[in-house]
Formats: structure tokens, sequence, C-alpha cells
């Protein structure tokens, strides 16, 4: 579905939480062997809260302006063998004036499976894994996503977005994923941001976790300023032994298309929750 016409979340379900800001996007289902052109929307598919049992199969979704696919308040979302591209993000504003590209796949308050498949994206995020807490800000639904990223590959080597990333908050609404035999390769630089900043969004990180529970084996972060980052989030006995158990880290000059788990290598930057509140002083954990 090339050059796809852009429809109003509003039209589709009035009661998503971003009703009423101009959002659009190009599908609001799922389906097998999609080719899905958003060039103009905000969303490429966009599958609304209530819906269940969405799968998408041997897909291709690029040049939406914000997410690619977006998944709000959903359940059984499953999305298989999967091509998400959004190094051609646009840069126009969307309706309500914003200008920010976010990123790839997106699960907010949503749970599914991710499986597979490749996700390319320069700002924001390769997959994000967030807590849906509007609840918080005055209305609409609290909610804890809970997803499963396996055998996929997010390559965020031309920009400065994170990896994987997986947020709940505020405590103790956390967020829930397992992140299996999955590979993050980096914009291959230690200098992209100043000194001291290693909060999620403040550096370039492979696999991020705050107020997060997460499962991670043979995984594998390439090139990233930070490798893994856990902040007030369980699951993880430690990152060191994370590290030297399957996971490991480096920096190359050539960006080859990794296996997963890597052969040992050395480990560049990761942070804790210990570390950070050490630099920043105590947090909220």
């Amino acid at each position: 579905m090339a050059g796809s016409s852009c429809t109003p979340i509003d039209t589709v379900n009035p009661n998503s939480d971003f009703a009423g800001r101009g959002f659009t996007a190009a599908s609001f289902n799922g389906g097998d062997h999609l080719n899905i052109d958003a060039s103009g929307c905000t969303y490429g598919i966009y599958l609304s809260p209530g819906s269940t049992d969405l799968h998408i199969d041997h897909a291709k979704v690029n040049n939406a302006s914000r997410v690619q696919i977006f998944a709000e308040q959903v359940s059984g979302v499953m999305i298989d063998d999967t091509v998400v591209d959004g190094t051609a993000f646009g840069r126009s504003p969307v309706k309500d004036g914003r200008t920010s590209a976010l990123g790839g796949i997106a699960f907010r308050g949503a749970s599914g499976t991710v499986n597979n498949s490749r996700v390319y994206s320069t700002l924001g995020f390769g997959i994000n894994i967030v807590a849906n807490n509007a609840c918080y800000l005055g209305g609409g639904s609290c909610l804890e996503p809970s997803v499963t990223v396996s055998h996929t590959l997010v390559d965020v080597s031309k920009g400065t977005s994170d990896g994987i990333d997986v947020i709940g908050g505020p405590l103790p609404l956390v967020a829930n994923a397992s992140i299996l035999h999955s590979t993050v390769i980096g914009p291959n630089s230690s200098t992209l941001f100043g000194a001291g900043e290693i909060d999620i969004y403040g550096a370039q990180v492979g696999f991020g976790f705050e107020d997060a529970r997460v499962d991670a084996q043979y995984d594998a972060a390439i090139n990233n300023e930070i490798a893994f980052e856990s902040y007030c989030s369980t699951g993880l006995t430690s990152l060191a032994q994370l590290q030297a158990s399957h996971d490991r880290v480096s920096y190359t000059t050539a960006v080859t298309l990794p296996a997963s788990p890597l052969l040992e290598n050395q480990v560049l930057t990761s942070y804790d929750s210990a570390q950070i509140d050490a630099i920043f002083g105590p947090g909220a954990c």
C-alpha cells in the first residue's frame, strides 16, 4: 500500500488518548505481506485501544513522521518477519505543531511480541515499550505493557536514537518485557553527548530499562554510547552478570551484521541504579 491516505485517529477511535490532537495513520489493522508507505501520516500502522490479536506478518512499514507501528492499549499484537524503516522520517510539522520524529515500533500500555524482525530508526528509539501513565496526568488509563522481543535486529547506526527502551513509571507502574536473542547496532560514537548524561533520554543507549521488570538474555549491543542501562528495574541480577553470561558490546569502525549472541569481546560502558545514584544522588527506587 504505497502512498497511503492518512486517516485521523479520531474517526477510528475517539477514545484514544491521542484523539483531538490531529494525529493520523495510514492503517489501523494488521495483515500479511503489507507494504505501507506512510509518507505524510503521523503513524504508519496505529493499533487502537480495545483491539485484540492483531497480526502483522511479512510486512514493510516506513516513512511515517512519528512512529511506524504504534500499539496503544492493545492486547495480543504479533509482529513477525517485518521490516520497519524510520530512517526517512518526514520533517514537516504534524497538525499539533510538533516536529519530533520518535521511532520504529512502540507499545504503550499494550501487550504482544516482535519476532524475527528488523527495525531501523534515526531519532528517539527503535523499539519503545512504555507504560500508559495517562492516569497520572489527569485522565486516561494506567496500563502496564507486557512485550517479548526475540531474534530481532534494531539498527540505529544512522542517527542518535536508543535501540530498545523499556520504561514504566512513575512507580509503582512498571513495564514488563522479555528481550531475547536480539541485537542493537548503535552509531559508533562515544562522544555523542556531554559527560555525565547517562539517563535513557540524555545519551544514546542500546538497551535501556527504567522502572521495568525485564528478562534479557542472549542479546548483543554493538557500537552504542551506553550498551546497557538499568534503573529502578528488576529481573536482572546485575549488568555485570548479564554481560559476563552472554551480552557483549564493542566499538568497531566497520559495522557488520552480527550473529547474536556475539563472541567474547570488550564491554564498553554500562550503568545500573547504584552507579547513576552515585553520580546524580539517590533516586526514587
